[in-house]
């Protein structure tokens, strides 16, 4: 019986650090308020340059265009 609760004790002292890492190392559904844009979140409230959002408009109508053709 000594030898079982020694044996049990080993392995839940060799388990437990391994569980608390597991623990660390979830998802949080993505939301990581440690890293990202500087929000809470993590979105990026910012606005685009003239020339970045020139760009944007331009590929978007482009994408736009193709897809009316698909259909």
């Amino acid at each position: 019986m000594k030898k079982l609760l020694g044996n049990f004790s080993v392995l839940v002292g060799l388990l437990l650090p391994l569980l608390s890492v597991a623990q660390n190392q979830r998802s949080d559904d993505g939301e990581r308020h440690d890293q990202g844009y500087g929000t809470p979140y993590g979105r990026w409230e910012g606005r685009l340059s003239a020339e970045d959002q020139g760009r944007f408009d331009s590929y978007y109508s482009r994408w736009q265009d193709y897809c009316s053709l698909e259909n």
